[in-house]
């Protein structure tokens, strides 16, 4: 069972939360991810190092975990 979650946000944001970590109710990655909403977004089966998102900006984005930085907030 996974213990990472991502969810979409109505601000553009893409975010994961890591459940094994004590402040679990705060996202451990913040992704300004799009323009506009993101309204979908996954895992990939066969690499889960990689989330998909899409948004009403009409764009579809791949993010590979392994190369994006720790943040604790927007614009930081």
């Amino acid at each position: 069972m996974y213990k990472l979650y991502y969810l979409g946000s109505s601000d553009g944001t893409l975010q994961i939360v890591d459940m094994r970590v004590g402040d679990y109710k705060k996202s451990q990655l913040l992704i300004k991810a799009h323009e506009k909403d993101v309204n979908v977004c996954d895992w990939s089966r066969a690499a889960p190092n990689l989330i998909v998102s899409g948004s009403d900006d009409c764009s579809v984005k791949v993010w590979d975990l392994r190369k994006l930085k720790e943040k604790k907030g927007k614009g930081e």
